[in-house]
């Protein structure tokens, strides 16, 4: 038990910036959902989608941009795409896709997947479906992205990367005020957390969330249509269970072989190296946090009336 819960070690403490940011967005996505699922707002879907995610995420990424002098580029990690990557963020995907349904099926039923927000956009013309993939699928895959696991991530790793991966997928979790699926996002910002430090680059986080997005928006109905396809629920729980152990395994094989070539070139970052006993007192210290501590009474209250 010592080893698992060790003595608290004289460190200096900090002042902890990224729960005000975490405490602004949720406060202002329960407001929003709230007032939505109470009003009938006068602007059109797209609009509003387009006016809510730019407003949100983007004011919280503009005092990141001013708080750290206006170089933020690599704290966000976000440095251009390489094929080298494709490997990791294949295995990722599998991981996430087969995981998620897994969790769905436990938890919500596959038909949860994907509904944490109501869509109503028209996607009968062209137009329509080109506006509902671009609105409702890559820009919240975007302003997610760039604000969980760039702002928050990068703010919480000064400490250490367990610290960083816990509270940046936990605050995603909560934002999504989805008490059924809240495990499957938990897991998913797990999963995005751990593809940004394999690959050292946020834009492959937004290139699957995106992927997830569009595909639980127009294909999420053919779920089902896979599991009628086999005929058997133990085939179809048996074949989700090995693609997820498999991708697993080798995206961990991948990135434990990622993180040898950087250490064989000195090129390890000294933010993951945070001793243990640091690294668990850092990260109670955050979660005792106030605005992170008010953060979770609004996720519950919208687990109750959203």
């Amino acid at each position: 038990m010592s080893k698992l819960i060790p003595e608290r070690p004289l460190y200096k403490r900090e002042k902890i910036v990224a729960g005000y940011f975490a405490l602004g967005v949720i406060a202002f996505l329960f407001a929003a959902r709230l007032i939505a699922s109470k009003t009938t707002l006068p602007l059109s879907p797209f609009l509003y989608k387009l006016l809510f995610e730019c407003l949100v995420f983007g004011v919280p990424l503009l005092f990141f941009y001013r708080l750290r002098n206006g170089k933020p580029r690599a704290l966000l990690r976000a440095a251009p795409l390489t094929t080298h990557d494709i490997p990791l963020f294949l295995m990722c995907g599998i991981a996430l896709f087969s995981g998620c349904i897994l969790l769905a099926m436990l938890f919500g039923g596959v038909g949860t997947l994907g509904k944490s927000g109501t869509l109503t956009a028209n996607t009968e013309t062209p137009v329509g479906i080109f506006l509902t993939a671009l609105i409702f699928g890559v820009l919240p895959a975007v302003a997610e992205e760039f604000f969980f696991r760039g702002v928050l991530l990068s703010e919480y790793e000064r400490r250490g990367a367990f610290r960083a991966v816990l509270m940046s997928a936990l605050l995603f979790a909560l934002s999504h005020f989805d008490f059924r699926n809240l495990l499957l996002y938990l897991f998913s910002g797990v999963l995005f957390a751990l593809l940004l430090f394999a690959t050292d680059s946020i834009f492959w986080g937004v290139a699957l969330h995106a992927l997830y997005n569009l595909f639980f928006l127009f294909f999420g109905r053919y779920v089902a249509a896979l599991y009628d396809f086999t005929g058997s629920m133990e085939l179809f729980l048996f074949l989700l269970i090995l693609a997820f152990l498999l991708s697993l395994l080798f995206f961990c094989r991948f990135a434990a072989k990622r993180y040898r070539a950087k250490a064989a070139l000195s090129q390890s970052d000294p933010r993951r190296a945070v001793p243990y006993a640091v690294q668990f007192y850092t990260t109670l210290d955050a979660l005792a946090n106030w605005p992170i501590l008010v953060s979770l009474l609004l996720s519950i209250a919208g687990f109750i009336l959203l």
